[in-house]
């Protein structure tokens, strides 16, 4: 699971936060409110955690926590019509690129 989709599916998980580590209050999993790398962060200052130990550790407990048969939603435009460039960088690179060719071509 990447972090677009920690964060997208963060509803789904953040029930099963403290039951996996128990040295994370409910007061911490609101305050860190689904953000990937406050997560990351938090479970390595918890745990003494390495960074690709902490990474690893959400990972395997990620996949694990979205329930059997749920599927993992991912980051996806809002409709064709969207252009807000924060919402989707990488899509709307391609679209201007796209349209730059139709004009000069």
């Amino acid at each position: 699971m990447n972090r677009n989709e920690f964060e997208t599916n963060w509803n789904q998980l953040k029930g099963a936060v403290c039951t996996k580590w128990d040295k994370f209050k409910p007061e911490d999993v609101a305050r860190l409110d689904g953000k990937y790398e406050p997560f990351l962060a938090h479970l390595q200052k918890r745990y003494g955690y390495s960074r690709d130990q902490a990474e690893m550790e959400m990972k395997n407990w990620s996949m694990a926590s979205i329930p059997q048969g749920k599927k993992i939603e991912s980051i996806a435009p809002c409709d064709a019509s969207c252009k807000d460039p924060k919402a989707h960088p990488k899509q709307n690179d391609r679209r201007d690129q796209n349209e730059k060719k139709r004009k000069t071509g």
